[in-house]
């Protein structure tokens, strides 16, 4: 694939590619030092607010304010309260007026 990590585009809009695809899946991954420990899985609803769109890389804006609470975070697992509260943000009006597609986005970090 090359050093450039990005969108799958398919033939047509809105072209669906699953993880779970045969024969083999679709999907991309970057690792990147940063000093940090942390994975994101997102859909294409926030590609434009996740990815720096002249290199694809991940943008900091938006991924540094979303993982400081995670690893400021006394507990582990499964956040509910800020689960709740990245639900909160991705379906607010700034974010909903920059996409009308579907935002997932499930953030994970070791830091």
């Amino acid at each position: 694939m090359g050093d450039r990590v990005g969108p799958e585009s398919g033939e047509f809009a809105s072209t669906t590619f699953f993880v779970t695809d045969d024969p083999e899946a679709r999907l991309r991954a970057r690792r990147i030092d940063a000093g940090r420990d942390a994975f994101a899985l997102f859909s294409d609803g926030i590609e434009s607010l996740a990815l720096e769109q002249a290199t694809l890389a991940p943008s900091p804006r938006f991924f540094e304010p979303m993982l400081r609470p995670i690893d400021q975070a006394g507990e582990r697992g499964r956040l509910g309260a800020l689960s709740g509260a990245l639900g909160r943000y991705l379906d607010g009006k700034p974010i909903c007026d920059r996409t009308d597609d579907d935002k997932t986005l499930v953030l994970l970090s070791s830091r």
